[in-house]
């Protein structure tokens, strides 16, 4: 739900497009709105990204956080990613996520309404595919 824009600047979410609006409660009270984000990122490498995920608002306590569980896969130069997981520098928006270099990346939220929100914290996981693509799961918190 979150997008990696850190650093990466995905020239802030372009084309993101609002998927079906209808949100679905969990037991534990989490609201979750499905969304799909489409854009295409020019910084360090050229790609294009095809998303979709969930924008899930969680209550612990008297605070309200929310979470992005996205999904991403991503065409181009994807000639730099490294098959593995991420995690963002503790108490950073950045981290280190190949290709974009060492506390070069961080991730924004593309999802409507949050506008641009940056991600507390994050975890991504790359997988390479044979054709070239790669998909791209990511992980990202935001404080309300």
């Amino acid at each position: 739900m979150k997008r990696f824009i850190g650093v990466l600047s995905v020239a802030l979410i372009i084309g993101v497009i609002a998927g079906p609006t209808a949100a679905m409660a969990g037991g534990n009270g989490a609201i979750a709105t499905p969304f799909v984000a489409s854009y295409t990122n020019t910084y360090y490498v050229t790609t294009h990204l095809e998303c979709s995920g969930a924008h899930v608002a969680l209550q612990k306590a008297n605070n309200t956080f929310f979470k992005d569980d996205e999904s991403c896969l991503i065409t181009g130069d994807t000639s730099g990613f490294v098959a593995g997981t991420y995690t963002s520098d503790p108490g950073s928006y950045f981290g280190n996520v190949p290709p974009y270099g060492n506390h070069a990346f961080a991730w924004a939220s593309d999802f409507p309404g949050e506008n641009g929100a940056w991600a507390t914290s994050w975890t991504v996981t790359i997988s390479l595919n044979p054709d070239g693509s790669v998909n791209f799961n990511i992980d990202a918190y935001y404080a309300a």
